[in-house]
């Protein structure tokens, strides 16, 4: 699935970080992972990553972030999804 949407260049890295949150929780569900207590907003806290780590690994679900690429999203070793890094065309 691709996905467009304008951004100003200020907001630009913000505003990818929110996107990519929404993907990979949007994932999730999919998938059946119960998000209520490690996730409830598409913000997420340092303790909650805490959390979501500790239910990540019960499902045996593998989340790589690589920063310069995108996201892939493992299950049992079998890659489910992956995110690429999001270009920004220029407007003149």
């Amino acid at each position: 699935m691709e996905i467009s949407f304008y951004i100003d260049r200020e907001d630009a890295k913000k505003i990818e970080e929110e996107e990519k949150n929404k993907w990979i929780k949007d994932i999730l569900l999919q998938i059946g992972i119960p998000l209520d207590d490690a996730w409830p907003d598409n913000n997420i806290t340092v303790t909650q990553k805490i959390e979501l780590r500790k239910l990540l690994d019960k499902y045996d679900i593998l989340i790589l972030d690589d920063g310069e690429k995108g996201v892939e999203i493992y299950v049992d070793d079998d890659i489910i999804a992956k995110w690429e890094k999001l270009y920004h065309p220029l407007f003149l």
